[in-house]
């Protein structure tokens, strides 16, 4: 007799001959049959299941806690989909089981661990599996770490204070393909995409922007501190063209203030100070 998740389905008969092959077969068996009255096709109710020739998706745990390693490892446990590999409570023992047993489907990963970082773990993974699944599951919720695991390859990153009942769906959710990601830690990947685009237009606005040399003197002039009508003196130019050259200035380096000018002047090789 066939074990595994089962569930009821209205098909066609024709349907009913159809072998289905993925990671695993789907099994039918007719158990009662009826008449449409809006197509007149027979309609039989079968029931579909997982045999036990199902793959089992393989996880690694690592974390460094008893009680939540344990916790996770039943929460494992209780899904028919899964099946534990190995619960680590150190990144060397984690390492030392996939140079063992090779790589897992999933990972659930903590990050703070008694000898090192779980991040080193996820890029060793994505560095010999890249179609594992890796879900942070932190305490850590600083902006550096949570970049730095999404970076590494991690596709879900969730706080430890979370139920297991919202762990377990997160691992439902993780396994469709999706990226569960806690509302606080969302905020933190928000914050850097913002700050990376504004970086960017600043970058393409300073590509795009010509200091002409005009412009250059009078750069010049203010990294070595002259005022305003001292650079007119030294340009023998009026002031009010030196504050309409500023203002042109301060436009294309994206900048509001002589400090900042001089600063993106220099980081751009437009001015040299010790010359």
């Amino acid at each position: 007799m066939l074990t595994g998740a089962w569930a009821y389905d209205e098909v066609n008969w024709r349907d009913c001959h159809v072998w289905l092959e993925s990671d695993f077969r789907v099994f039918a068996e007719t158990v009662s049959k009826s008449t449409c009255n809006s197509c007149s096709h027979t309609h039989y109710k079968i029931l579909r299941g997982v045999g036990h020739n199902m793959r089992r998706k393989q996880v690694l745990i690592l974390e460094d806690e008893p009680n939540t390693r344990k916790l996770l490892a039943k929460t494992i446990a209780d899904n028919e989909q899964l099946e534990l590999s190995v619960a680590s409570g150190t990144l060397t023992e984690a390492i030392e089981h996939l140079e063992q047993h090779g790589y897992p489907d999933l990972l659930l990963v903590d990050l703070g661990l008694p000898d090192g970082n779980g991040i080193d773990l996820i890029r060793c993974v994505k560095l010999n599996n890249k179609a594992a699944e890796i879900m942070v599951i932190s305490s850590f919720g600083d902006e550096s770490n949570v970049v730095d695991a999404i970076e590494a390859g991690a596709s879900g990153y969730l706080y430890k204070d979370e139920s297991l009942d919202e762990i377990n769906n997160h691992i439902q959710a993780i396994l469709r393909g999706d990226s569960p990601i806690s509302p606080s830690i969302a905020r933190h990947v928000l914050k850097r995409m913002q700050l990376q685009a504004k970086l960017q237009q600043q970058k393409t606005s300073k590509d795009d922007a010509e200091i002409t040399s005009r412009e250059k003197d009078i750069l010049n002039m203010l990294a070595r501190g002259f005022s305003r009508t001292e650079t007119a003196q030294n340009l023998e130019i009026s002031p009010h063209t030196v504050t309409t050259h500023i203002k042109n200035i301060y436009s294309k380096l994206a900048v509001h203030s002589r400090t900042e000018a001089v600063f993106e002047a220099c980081q751009l090789g437009l001015i040299h100070i010790n010359e």
